[in-house]
């Protein structure tokens, strides 16, 4: 276990070392090649089918989130909300 904690790290330190020593036009070309394979992975998957009881869990879920947000921020900040 020790062993595979000390792999992980020795490669996020390596990869952090690349990733400070690239130049800004390798980083632009890498962001430009993330987005193309986004793209492509947008056109093969389509949108899952949704039943009623689904929206519902959905719709239950999301007003769950937004009271905890709400409780949260403070009073003034609640204009961000749409009802």
């Amino acid at each position: 276990m020790l062993s595979r904690l000390i792999y992980l790290a020795v490669c996020w330190v390596i990869s952090l070392l690349v990733l400070l020593t690239r130049d800004d036009a390798a980083k632009d070309l890498e962001i430009l090649v993330l987005r193309y394979q986004l793209a492509v992975l947008h056109r093969q998957n389509q949108r899952p089918k949704l039943d009623p009881a689904d929206r519902t869990l959905l719709a239950a879920i999301s007003r769950v989130l937004l009271a905890a947000i709400s409780r949260v921020l403070p009073r003034a900040r609640w204009s961000c909300f749409f009802v």
